[in-house]
């Protein structure tokens, strides 16, 4: 919709879109993943459906991310079980799909004609905010992820937004969205093999703002946090070291002044749990991105204090986290309590 009548001419001619395909997983920056010497990802039959999908949508080339699995150095440090010589073969075959319906839309996309094909396809995009890095990002997923109201009112919100951002004009998400903060953080433990996920570390099992504690390197203490940059996360890569294996705990209280339907909205990278007024309430095992609103938990009339978990692996490391309505607008008369040990 950005180019002009020229270089959309000039786009059709020359370009195409390079697809890419994972051999072995799906997230090179899952610890898990990248650690782990066993086969790990798509199934031959899986790589093959997705290898001849990529295959319809690319005019010129397509990547496949094999972890070095097609070098003979990669074939011999390779441990796992599984033949690597069947995905080589699935790569020379260049099998493709036939289906008459899939192969008029795949002529669409490879010609760049710029025809919205998703609903054909049952597809849809949803704009998203990444954190910690407060990028607007737009993926493809089923349509019925994101029929519900207040994932579309979001999702239209960010392609606003990140339009804007394309374009040179700044946007402060932070209040925009009204994100949280202002925070007591500690931090940071020792996270290795992602075995802090289970540790119960100290903060887990009280609240004393004077002790000090072993961290990961050196002893640690909670300490007030605020930030009223533009950023709408908690980017705990500027404020921890070590910053790799490592988790850190966030702490507040919400005091909600009446009963309402309000939510707290986080997203965090990577793992997390999160308590509210000592009980465990929400858990999030997995790696991943922080993404804005990606989980949704009530809360209560009257002082919610919050604890909030946050693991790390490597790469990016933060959280989202907000107050809202059910609709997601930011509710004003929720007040963020930061308090002192008595």
């Amino acid at each position: 919709d950005h180019l002009s009548p020229e270089a959309r001419v000039y786009f059709q001619k020359y370009g195409s879109l390079a697809e890419g395909v994972w051999m072995f997983g799906s997230d090179r920056h899952d610890p898990r993943d990248v650690k782990n010497e066993d086969f790990v990802g798509n199934t031959p039959e899986q790589f093959r459906a997705l290898y001849a999908n990529s295959l319809m949508l690319s005019r010129r080339y397509n990547w496949i991310y094999g972890r070095d699995g097609f070098s003979e150095r990669g074939q011999k440090a390779y441990k796992g079980e599984q033949d690597l010589s069947i995905f080589r073969k699935i790569v020379q075959e260049k099998q493709i799909v036939t289906n008459p319906k899939y192969v008029k839309l795949a002529r669409s996309i490879r010609n760049l004609t710029g025809e919205d094909v998703s609903r054909a396809l049952g597809l849809g995009v949803d704009y998203r905010l990444d954190g910690p890095r407060d990028d607007v990002l737009a993926g493809i997923f089923p349509l019925k992820r994101l029929r519900q109201a207040h994932r579309q009112a979001l999702s239209n919100r960010l392609k606003e937004l990140g339009e804007k951002e394309f374009w040179g004009h700044f946007q402060n998400f932070r209040k925009i969205f009204q994100t949280q903060k202002t925070w007591l953080l500690i931090g940071p433990f020792d996270n290795t093999d992602n075995r802090g996920f289970r540790t119960v570390f100290p903060p887990e099992r009280e609240l004393n703002l004077t002790q000090f504690y072993r961290g990961k390197t050196q002893p640690i203490h909670w300490f007030a946090y605020a930030d009223w940059t533009s950023r709408g996360s908690v980017d705990l890569t500027r404020i921890f070291r070590p910053k790799n294996n490592v988790c850190a705990y966030a702490f507040s209280e919400i005091i909600s002044p009446v009963r309402q339907k309000v939510q707290m909205r986080l997203g965090t990278n990577d793992a997390c749990v999160l308590w509210v007024n000592g009980k465990k309430i929400f858990t999030q095992p997995k790696p991943g991105r922080a993404i804005l609103d990606k989980d949704i938990v009530p809360v209560q009339k009257g002082a919610n204090r919050i604890l909030l978990k946050v693991c790390q692996g490597g790469a990016g490391w933060g959280f989202y986290f907000r107050i809202t309505d059910a609709q997601g607008h930011p509710i004003s008369n929720c007040t963020v309590h930061l308090p002192e040990e008595k």
